[in-house]
């Protein structure tokens, strides 16, 4: 489950850095890259505080 959640909150880290290039691109309108960022910085901060700062215990499988 910890490795899931870690792959969840980097894609949303990584959508958190890629929406302004969006945006700048032209791809996105500026209502477009705000409700993106807005979630994705939701979804990085639900995901990532169940993981950063745990530590593995040796032995322990990744699935704790």
């Amino acid at each position: 489950m910890k490795k899931i959640l870690e792959i969840v909150s980097y894609l949303a880290l990584l959508l958190v850095v890629a929406a302004p290039f969006m945006f700048y691109a032209g791809k996105w309108d500026l209502e477009q890259n705000k409700l993106w960022m807005l979630i994705a910085t939701i979804v990085w901060f639900v995901t990532a505080a169940f993981w950063i700062g745990t530590e593995k215990k040796e032995g322990s499988s990744d699935d704790s």
